[in-house]
């Protein structure tokens, strides 16, 4: 997965207004295994059903947002905590 990286440097969190960075195949893969477990939810409760292809995440690596067909969501609600992934 890749982004623009003129894209990349002027998104930011819509919550903390840090900067985003796309998310690492170790943690994307995590974030995966536990999608098809069931085992996790976005910020607006939904259970996750399908895998994602990307994900930015903040700097502090505390939050992340999919990437849907190339499209970074950036949408609260859509949003995963990454303190789930431990």
């Amino acid at each position: 997965m890749s982004i623009d990286s003129s894209l990349l440097a002027i998104l930011c969190c819509p919550v903390s207004h840090q900067p985003l960075k796309l998310m690492g195949d170790d943690a994307l893969q995590r974030v995966n295994e536990l999608i098809e477990a069931r085992a996790l939810k976005q910020r607006d409760g939904a259970v996750l059903e399908h895998a994602w292809a990307g994900a930015l995440c903040t700097e502090d690596d505390r939050v992340a947002y999919p990437i849907e067909d190339d499209i970074p969501i950036l949408l609260e609600e859509r949003a995963i905590a990454l303190a789930a992934l431990t």
